[in-house]
Parts: structure tokens; sequence; C-alpha cells
């Protein structure tokens, strides 16, 4: 996710441009890391197919006068060896006026783009016999298609025959990038990047385990394991960790013999060894959360807003403090809960009240869908919405952050009452 995070915390900031690249190359980006954008490329072609595959972009970022090269595979998936193979690219002079539209170029193959053909093609001089592959690249300048505006462009590659048919194609996207001044931004966005260890509770009102799925999740090539060695991995992608602090507990509660499976009246349990997964898991998170920003959930990650609207915020306090006691003892006291990510991504006013007041929360992620977009022809940077909770409580105030990229209207169930102030961030 991005967007702008009104909490003391270490933020890394990036362009715009990269942030826009976001639905081309996600895994890597999340991370913070400077990735091909790409659209799947194709690496094995199926059976009786002849597929194109687009591996990378260079630059990844064009700017006025850059000449922009693609690079690719043709795999033939055919019995015949395939002769006189032309590859073409193709692009448009005007931008993605949104991110929906980009993944619905992506999605739908490119096409009804009004895409031209730009550069020369690129023709694959040997065949490409049954089962191989073959490398191919081309190139075209920005300046001689009219790409001139800042935002981000189709790219696709066109595998032709000796007759002009269309054999395959691929898709990517080129984010143009003019320069501040020509962009008309005033300064770069503030990215945050969350990253969540969150999983299903599975503590007993007995010292055992509901079940012992935990284990192959912390384990080598577990989900969890896999989510922590990520984040691990980037120390510089400036990630802020939210954790569920019943994680912490169950994960704690395997470092030692414990039981897994219990029954009604916690009988019929297995007996389970100490976790020596659980245990080293548990040592990673800790040096790789030390020093960096971490959020822990209420415990068990209990849903806010279902807890709020039925007139349980005792439970939701008792929910945060557990969670905050679990945390301090597994991780040390390193963790706070600044940050609050109601489940769905929901919350109307009388939630985010609870959570500025009761609970010291500053910063609500939402969903987009708690925020429409004013106009959803127009595309924006992201929105920060502050709300003041309530004339009664001057002061408590709740940042609301909307990772749609559209300028957006106050979360659901808010009254003229509270003060809506909507920052458009900048970029470089």
């Amino acid at each position: 996710m991005h967007g702008l995070l009104r909490a003391n915390f270490t933020r890394r900031t990036l362009t715009l441009a990269a942030a826009v690249a976001l639905p081309a190359a996600i895994a890597a980006a999340l991370l913070g890391i400077a990735a091909p954008a790409q659209a799947g490329p194709v690496r094995e072609a199926r059976a009786g197919t002849v597929s194109l595959g687009i591996d990378s972009m260079s630059p990844q970022v064009a700017g006025p006068g850059a000449t922009v090269t693609v690079t690719g595979t043709v795999s033939n998936g055919t019995n015949q060896t395939q002769a006189g193979l032309d590859v073409q690219l193709f692009t448009s002079a005007t931008r993605f006026p949104s991110r929906d539209a980009m993944d619905a170029y992506l999605s739908q193959g490119g096409g009804g783009t009004g895409l031209v053909a730009v550069g020369n093609s690129f023709f694959i001089p040997a065949g490409v016999r049954p089962g191989a592959t073959a490398r191919w690249h081309a190139s075209f300048g920005v300046d001689s298609v009219g790409i001139a505006e800042f935002g981000v462009y189709p790219v696709a590659a066109q595998l032709a025959d000796p007759a002009g048919g269309v054999l395959a194609s691929g898709q990517t996207l080129l984010p143009f990038w003019p320069g501040q001044q020509a962009a008309g931004l005033l300064r770069p966005l503030d990215i945050g990047w969350i990253w969540p260890l969150i999983d299903q509770p599975h503590h007993q009102v007995c010292a055992g385990l509901t079940n012992n799925d935990l284990s192959a999740s912390l384990g080598p090539g577990g989900r969890l394991s896999a989510l922590l060695a990520a984040g691990q991995a980037h120390p510089g992608a400036g990630l802020t960790w939210v954790i569920d602090p019943a994680l912490l507990g169950d994960a704690q509660t395997m470092t030692r013999p414990y039981q897994a499976g219990t029954g009604p009246g916690c009988t019929g349990a297995a007996k389970e060894p100490a976790s020596r997964a659980a245990g080293a898991w548990l040592s990673r998170l800790r040096a790789a959360t030390s020093g960096q920003p971490t959020v822990i959930t209420p415990y068990a990650n209990v849903d806010a807003a279902a807890l709020v609207h039925a007139g349980m915020t005792a439970d939701l306090t008792s929910a945060y403090a557990a969670g905050k006691q679990v945390a301090d003892g597994v991780l040390r006291g390193s963790s706070g809960s600044a940050i609050a990510l109601p489940a769905g991504g929901t919350a109307d006013l009388s939630v985010l009240r609870s959570l500025a007041t009761a609970e010291h929360v500053g910063t609500v992620v939402l969903d987009s869908s708690e925020m429409p977009p004013v106009n959803s022809s127009v595309f924006e940077d992201d929105a920060v919405t502050s709300i003041r909770a309530a004339a009664d409580t001057i002061g408590a105030r709740c940042t609301v952050v909307n990772t749609s990229g559209i300028k957006t209207r106050p979360p659901r169930g808010s009254r003229p009452r509270a003060m809506m102030a909507v920052s458009i961030s900048s970029s470089v």
C-alpha cells in the first residue's frame, strides 16, 4: 500500500512515478525495490501455441528525449519450426486516467486502447524449433510518439508471422516523468509501507492450541516465515510492521512443549515438542523490528467496528490492553498502537471517534470504498483526511489514509460538525 502515514514513524520517500507503477510490479514495489514493469511474462508456451513474453524495459521510468528499449522472449509450443517471426512495439501518447484503467489494460490483453506502431520491428532471423525460445529486443523514442505529460502509458509488443497474422502479444506499463517543474508537482510523495503479520487465533482457554497449523506457517517455506524473510531482506524499505499480539503469544507458547488439537473441555490434545521453527521465527522478528516502526493490533485482531457498533467499546479497550501486555513481553516493549487497520478496511465516524479518543490511535487505514471518489475520471495523488472526532472531544484527531489514488469524499457516517480537511500529497 502507499499513502501518507501521519504518525511519528520513519517514512520512505519515493517519486510518485515509481508509486504509480505499483500495479505492474506490486511484489517488488511493496518492498521499495526498483523493478521492471511487467505484464506477467510468458516463459513457456502452451502446447500448440507460440507465446511472447516481456522480460524487461529500460529505462524503467522514461524522461524527455528517452529511448525506451523492451526485451523479451518468444516460445514455440507447437510441433513445427516457426520462421519469419517479427516483433513490433506499440504505444500511445495518451496516458492512463486511473489505476483501474491500468489494471484493465493488463488484464484484458491491451485490447481497444488505440495504440500505434513505434520504432523498428525486430525480425527473428533464425527459425524457432518446437519447444525452443528466442530472444528479442526493440526500441522507440518517447518524443517521436508525443509522450510529454507526467503519467503512465501503455506499451505492447506484438508477434506476427510472415503473412502479418498476429500470433501473440504482451503488455507492460511505462511511467513518464518530465521533471518536477513540468509535472506541476511541489514535493515528493511520502510513502508508508505497511507489512502485516497476522494469523487466525490458535489459543484455547486452556494452555493448548486449537490445532498445529501454525507450525508449518512458521517453518521454512511457510507463509509467515516467507513474509518475515521478505521484510528482513529489505531493511531500507522503511516498513511499518503491523503484528497481531495473539500470533506472538501462540508462537511463544510453541517455544516450549505444548498441546495442540484440544477437544471439548480441553481434553484429547496431542502433545507437541518445543518448536525450533517458532523460536527461530520470534528471534528473527525481534531482530527485524528492532529500531523499525512496529504497530500491534488489538489482541486477536478483533473487529473494532463490530465492537463499537455493539456498544462493546470496553471489550475493544481490553483487547488493546491484552495485546500490549503480550506484545511487550515477546517484543520487549518495542511496539505501539498508533495505527489501526479495521477489519475489512471499514470504519464510520463512531469507530474513528472511539479509536482516536479511547485508544489514542492516530492513523486509520481504510478500504477505498469508504472514501468514494469525488470525480472518478480524474486521477489524483493519494488523499489523507484529517478528522476532528467531535465538538466535545477537542484535540482528538484521527488521520484516515486512502490508498485508492483518487481524491475522495469523507468516510461514511460523518456529520457536518466533523471537520474534514483533504490534503493531497505532492511529488518530486
